[in-house]
C-alpha cells in the first residue's frame, strides 16, 4: 500500500492520474457501432479533453484557438440549397449543424474529426488526413471528390422536385402523416398559432413532434412545422430545442447569440443566415431550419475516406482564415510528423476507451 506522503507526491506530480478519470458514454445500448457512439457523445469527448494530461503531445498545439464546430463528422457537412446575401440560390457544401459549436483549440477539433473518421473506417490513414489538413492550413485547396462534385452539380429544379416528393411522403390529407416513433401528434406548446408569427408569408398547417431515437440531441424537443408558402408549395421547417454546446465541457463559452454570430461568420459568411438561425418561441429557444433532402451520400468506404480527407482539408482552410491560423500552420509545418504522431496516439487511446465501452 502506498503511504500518504508518497500518495501526495504522486498526486501533485501528476503520476497518480496518468489515466483519465472515469467517464461514462451515454446511449451505449442505442448505438449500433463505435461511430454512432462517438457521434452521440461530443460532450464526453470535450470532458475527456479537459484533462490535458491525457492529450500528451497534443498540448503543444493547444494555444491556437478560434471558432470550431465541436462535433465534426461527415454528416454535419453536406450539400444543401442556400441563398447568398445577394439573393442567388445555389447548392453549397456547408456545415449544417452548429449545436456544439463555439470557441476551442483547432488541434482538438481535428483530433475529434480524425477519431470519428477512424471509427467509421479502419482503413483510413491518419497521415493522409493530417497531410490534407496541413495543406488547408497553408491555403492549399485539394481537388473535390467525385461524389461531392456530383451532388453539387444537381440542377436546382431537380432538387426542388425531390424536396416536394419528400414532403408529400410525410403528408396525408393535407396534414402530417402520423406514425409512432417518426412523426407524432403534438398537443403541447408551442402550437400552430404560437409558431405562426415566425413564419410570415407562409400558412402554418400543422405542428408535430419528431422523436429522436439517439444522438446528441436526444433530450431536446424537436418539432416539425408543415407550411404552405406563398407559391403554394408545402415545406417542412424543423424546430430543434437548443442545448448548451458540448464545448462548454472543455471551457467557458460565450452566450448563444454571440456563438451563433461567430459560427455564421466562420461557416456561412456570404450566405443568408436567416435560413439557419435561432428563435425564441414561447420561452423556448429553438434552432430553426428547413428540412432538407439528403443529396450527398457516400456509396462505400472508399468514398467515405475521400470525403474525410477532403473535409480535413476544408477544416484546415477554415482555420487558416482565423487569427491564430497562420502561426498554428507554421508550428505544425516545422515538424508535421510530430503532429501526426500526437493525433494518432490520441485517436488510438480514445477509440480504445470507446471500444471497451461497447464490449
Amino acid at each position: 500500500m502506498i503511504n500518504s506522503a508518497i500518495a501526495c507526491s504522486l498526486i501533485f506530480s501528476g503520476l497518480a492520474f496518468a489515466q483519465p478519470l472515469p467517464l461514462h458514454f451515454k446511449q451505449v445500448d442505442l448505438s449500433e457501432n463505435i461511430s454512432q457512439l462517438l457521434r452521440s457523445n461530443a460532450d464526453h469527448c470535450w470532458t475527456y479533453n479537459k484533462d490535458h494530461r491525457v492529450l500528451k503531445d497534443l498540448n503543444y498545439y493547444l494555444d491556437a484557438e478560434g471558432v470550431i464546430s465541436g462535433d465534426p463528422h461527415l454528416g454535419n457537412t453536406t450539400v444543401i440549397p442556400v441563398r447568398t446575401k445577394e439573393g442567388v440560390e445555389e447548392l453549397r457544401l456547408v456545415n449544417v449543424d452548429f449545436d456544439d459549436g463555439g470557441h476551442g483549440p483547432f488541434a482538438l477539433e481535428f483530433a475529434r474529426f480524425a477519431t470519428v473518421a477512424k471509427a467509421s473506417s479502419k482503413e483510413i490513414k491518419i497521415k493522409d488526413m493530417s497531410k490534407a489538413y496541413l495543406k488547408g492550413l497553408n491555403g492549399q485547396q485539394m481537388p473535390m471528390p467525385k461524389r461531392i462534385a456530383q451532388a453539387l452539380s444537381l440542377d436546382l429544379k431537380k432538387y426542388e422536385s425531390l424536396r416536394a416528393e419528400y414532403v408529400e411522403d410525410k403528408m396525408k390529407e393535407g396534414h402530417f402523416k402520423y406514425k409512432k416513433g417518426e412523426i407524432e401528434k403534438w398537443n403541447g406548446h408551442p402550437n400552430s398559432l404560437e409558431v405562426a408569427p415566425f413564419f410570415r408569408g407562409s400558412k402554418v398547417i400543422d405542428v408535430a413532434q419528431r422523436p429522436a431515437e439517439r444522438g446528441g440531441s436526444l433530450a431536446s424537443l424537436r418539432l416539425w412545422v408543415l407550411l404552405l408558402d406563398e407559391a403554394g408549395a408545402y415545406r417542412i421547417k424543423e424546430l430543434k430545442q437548443t442545448q448548451d454546446t458540448a464545448l462548454s465541457e472543455y471551457s467557458p463559452q460565450a452566450s448563444l447569440q454571440e456563438r451563433i454570430e461567430a459560427l455564421h461568420k466562420t461557416y456561412w459568411e456570404d450566405l443568408d443566415q436567416s435560413v439557419y438561425d435561432v428563435a425564441d418561441i414561447q420561452g423556448i429557444s429553438f434552432w430553426v431550419r428547413e428540412k432538407k433532402v439528403e443529396i450527398l451520400s457516400y456509396k462505400d468506404k472508399q468514398e467515405e475516406e475521400e470525403g474525410h480527407i477532403y473535409l480535413a482539408n476544408l477544416m484546415g482552410l477554415t482555420q487558416a482564415k482565423q487569427t491564430a491560423g497562420p502561426a498554428y500552420a507554421t508550428k505544425i509545418s516545422e515538424d508535421p510528423d510530430r503532429f501526426k504522431k500526437a493525433v494518432k496516439e490520441y485517436v488510438h487511446t480514445y477509440l480504445g476507451i470507446a471500444k471497451d465501452t461497447m464490449d
